[in-house]
């Protein structure tokens, strides 16, 4: 049976750090990412779709383990960033032009891709945070600030397919 210790500190590859270091944060802020990505990958039925999101589910596991070691290795590189661009272009082919700002939540597919878009800022987010103090992988920055867009495109594109009407913010003020 394995000796449970409770510790302030956690492993990884290279050494230790706190539970609350901003990489931890970082590397927390990627793991919700992807459990975000995982519930929509499970709800979507477009077998495109899932396979991109498949895709970046494995990257975004990249993307944790090149924070979750200390040697500055990197795991992310630029032709993980193509490969977003080109999965974007795509997508915006066959999309309208956006002309306007759009709510989220017109099916449960276009609310849980702008989640995914959500937790994709945050991400970037906690990763910049962690960039401002520590040696980071710049590549990993790139990616989640693409990834972010892409989710808002596929957010729009599950609602095109399902022939739903995107729904425009109409300013109140």
């Amino acid at each position: 049976m394995k000796n449970f210790q409770d510790s302030d500190d956690t492993s990884l590859v290279g050494g230790e750090t706190k539970k609350t270091s901003l990489r931890i944060d970082a590397i927390g802020a990627l793991d919700e990412l992807n459990a975000s990505v995982g519930l929509a990958r499970a709800a979507i039925n477009d077998k495109e779709l899932k396979a991109t999101l498949t895709r970046i589910s494995e990257t975004i596991f990249s993307a944790g383990a090149d924070l979750a070691s200390l040697s500055g290795k990197g795991m992310i590189t630029p032709s993980d960033i193509v490969k977003l661009e080109d999965a974007m272009k795509k997508a915006e082919a066959e999309l309208p032009p956006l002309q306007n700002f759009i709510l989220p939540g017109q099916t449960q597919d276009d609310a849980l891709l702008h989640s995914c878009r959500a937790s994709a800022r945050k991400a970037e987010r906690a990763f910049l945070r962690l960039s401002e103090k520590e040696t980071t992988n710049r590549e990993v920055f790139r990616y989640l600030n693409r990834l972010s867009d892409l989710f808002f495109a596929l957010a729009r594109l599950v609602n095109k397919r399902a022939g739903i009407e995107e729904h425009k913010w109409k300013n109140q003020a």
